[in-house]
């Protein structure tokens, strides 16, 4: 796990939303009100008073919300219910719940196209865009953001207006456009000095900070971190104070300096721990763990981590709490302990596979499988082997999805420039014209006319484009997943040829020759699946060049079956399924001797694929009007029917792994009915869950 990454991720998402600081005098005058209100009046006070405390009691703020929630409803005051549902929303935020978050600023956002209050409406979308930045969902993130700055621009809140940009900074942050974000951060910074706002001073203070850490210049965020501990401190935000602290505690970390980034750490860590900071607590403990480890105080590295592990299961933060054991397993094996290793590194494995932590279970599986290799245990390393290179592949391919999602997000970022750049250019144009709009009014109106002309040609235009776009996106699509499939499949077989032909060269001397034959099987079995699936591929892309020539011949079906059968009868003595070709001798059929091969071979594979061990698979023919029907069937473990009918199409991408975790692409399926379409024919399949299936075609009569 990265920890310095999350750490400084968390501190920006402390900082992250705009909100006032807390005002005591206005929270002295509510709670006082407070007692004697009623009806929206209590509800009003409720809202008012929750969001002011949420820093310095965020569980008692979280009460009175739900509280003016449960009062709005009963009064069905709309007004009173999109505030709760708003300060929910941030109050989740900062518990760092996101799915919650988004949940109740969705129930907020219902209200704000009858709400009148714009400046409200405003927060709204300022709290919207702030979650879905941090849930990854950057165009809706800059979508929002330019609604709520909009409103505060109508408004004229210079207040708001800079923390709107701060989080378009943040926005930058995200996508690794650290200068751009530090260049808004200044503007921002500047903005709060001159309204004399501590809490927008420290704030920025402090993501300034975060900026200048990630561009390696850690003397110079110390300087930022001191400013947020101060102005933080002077207004009583003890969150934030304790966040410009941790970041001390990662800037002398970065520098070297350990023991001094302890002491910081354990100055945030009093807050946190005296406030109920948990998640923030939590990390203080991490941070603390890793230094304690650089400096080879392994003792105490395990007390921090053991406590980290602690709050996070106590919070129900299972993510973490699998990265958290995958650290203290580290700290074994730089102590020696190969077994504490192994079962926390096995129990990292399991927490984070069933929480979808990739890039950790990636991690605990190599850890794991290099106790296992040292330790002799060969073939127990091999599966951790092979459960590590799956990982990496799923990793590689989240990493290509998140650069194509930066991309994106960087592509919307300069389209929102661009308009802004042409909104100037427009503005002062619309000035000029103004002034001078009497002389040149007949001129206007005729290049207006010109305009309105040039928008009809545009339109029908548009529809002829937007037909031919939807054409090309679908030729695409289908393109795409082809090449997916490519990839994905041919890559797969190749990671673990490559793993265990390095394992083979490098143990050929000093191996048991058991362990080598496995090595060797392993091997063999991989070749004859890419084989088949290489096979695959070459018919499917003979067949999209249409360079498959059709030579249609009488055939005996009997004789055309038991090729197939005979080079797939490995793979069914591995399974113990008996494959019983029952067609009759003398059957004579006209067709395509090749194309029937790899129909044949492709579902009679598809069978043993999904039949049991002991299984048995028919092929059977029979005569029917005008040809013949031949069918293929197993007792395997069938289909359900609602994915019956995603087997033959290409856009599905549908495939299920094997009763003994066969890999597949779904990719035989569709060939077998692109190439029985080529014979003017079709295919179908009758199946039953347990029991089996049949996947039948039919060949039609010499014409």
């Amino acid at each position: 796990m990265n920890v310095l990454s999350f750490s400084v991720t968390l501190l920006a998402l402390v900082l992250s939303v705009h909100l006032l600081s807390q005002d005591t005098i206005l929270i002295q005058k509510l709670e006082n009100e407070l007692p004697e209100s009623k009806g929206t009046t209590r509800v009003d006070i409720l809202n008012s008073l929750s969001w002011e405390i949420k820093f310095s009691d965020l569980n008692t703020a979280m009460k009175l919300a739900n509280e003016s929630k449960s009062l709005s409803e009963s009064l069905n005051y709309e007004k009173g219910l999109m505030l709760s549902y708003k300060n929910l929303s941030a109050f989740y935020f900062l518990k760092v719940d996101l799915n919650k978050a988004e949940e109740y600023i969705d129930k907020a956002l219902e209200f704000t196209a009858n709400s009148e209050d714009l400046y409200q409406n405003g927060k709204i979308f300022n709290l919207k865009a702030i979650i879905s930045r941090d849930l990854k969902k950057t165009s809706l993130a800059l979508k929002n953001q330019n609604k709520a700055l909009e409103v505060f621009r109508e408004l004229g809140d210079s207040a708001e207006i800079s923390g709107n940009l701060h989080n378009l900074a943040i926005l930058y942050q995200r996508i690794n456009e650290d200068e751009k974000a530090f260049e808004l951060y200044h503007e921002v910074y500047e903005i709060e000095t001159r309204l004399g706002n501590n809490f927008g001073i420290a704030r920025t203070s402090n993501n300034i900070a975060g900026v200048l850490i990630e561009l390696g210049f850690n003397e110079k965020a110390i300087f930022y971190f001191n400013l947020g501990v101060e102005k933080f401190g002077s207004i009583g935000n003890l969150m934030g104070k304790a966040a410009s602290l941790h970041g001390l505690g990662l800037v002398y970390a970065n520098l070297g300096d350990h023991y001094k980034a302890i002491e910081y750490y354990r100055k945030a860590l009093e807050i946190n721990a005296q406030n109920g900071y948990n998640d923030y607590l939590a990390t203080n403990h991490i941070q603390m763990g890793q230094s304690y480890s650089e400096l080879d105080d392994y003792n105490n590295a395990l007390v921090s981590y053991n406590q980290s592990k602690e709050i996070f299961f106590k919070i129900n933060d299972l993510i973490n709490y699998g990265r958290v054991l995958y650290q203290i397993s580290n700290v074994y094996k730089l102590m020696g302990n190969e077994n504490l290793c192994t079962e926390y590194a096995q129990n990292a494995l399991n927490i984070s596979k069933l929480n979808g932590d990739i890039k950790n279970s990636a991690n605990s599986s190599y850890l794991i499988y290099e106790i296992k290799r040292k330790q002799a245990k060969l073939s127990e390393a091999i599966g951790y082997l092979e459960d590590y290179m799956l990982l990496q592949d799923s990793l590689k391919k989240m990493d290509r999805e998140n650069l194509l999602l930066e991309l994106e997000a960087k592509y919307e970022f300069e389209k929102v420039e661009q308009e802004n750049v042409r909104l100037i250019a427009d503005s002062q144009l619309s000035e000029k014209k103004y002034a001078t709009q009497r002389i040149h009014l007949a001129s206007v109106i005729v290049i207006a006319l010109l305009l309105f002309g040039l928008v009809i040609l545009i339109f029908v235009n548009r529809k002829k484009v937007k037909l031919k776009n939807k054409q090309l996106q679908e030729s695409n699509t289908t393109k795409d997943k082809f090449f997916s499939i490519i990839a994905h499949d041919l890559k797969n077989p190749f990671s673990g040829l490559l793993g265990f032909s390095d394992m083979l060269v490098k143990n050929v001397e000093v191996q048991d020759r058991s362990d080598l034959k496995v090595y060797a099987e392993t091997i063999h079995k991989s070749i004859n699946q890419t084989y088949q699936l290489v096979e695959n591929l070459l018919d499917w892309s003979r067949s999209q060049r249409n360079a498959i020539e059709i030579f249609k011949e009488d055939l005996e079906l009997k004789e055309i079956i038991e090729h197939p059968v005979s080079i797939l009868l490995n793979s069914a003595r591995e399974k113990k399924i008996t494959i019983v070709n029952q067609v009759q001798p003398g059957l004579i059929i006209h067709s395509d001797r090749n194309i029937l091969y790899t129909i044949l071979r492709n579902l009679i594979s598809n069978a043993i694929k999904f039949t049991e061990i002991n299984g048995c698979v028919q092929i059977n023919a029979q005569l029917r009007d005008h040809g013949v029907i031949v069918s293929v069937s197993d007792n395997g473990i069938g289909i359900d029917r609602e994915n019956i009918a995603r087997l033959f199409v290409m856009q599905n991408g549908f495939t299920t792994k094997g009763t003994h975790d066969e890999q597949g692409t779904g990719l035989g399926l569709m060939l077998c009915h692109e190439f029985v379409e080529k014979l003017n024919s079709k295919i179908w399949v009758e199946s039953e869950v347990g029991k089996g299936s049949t996947f039948s075609f039919f060949l039609p009569e010499k014409e």
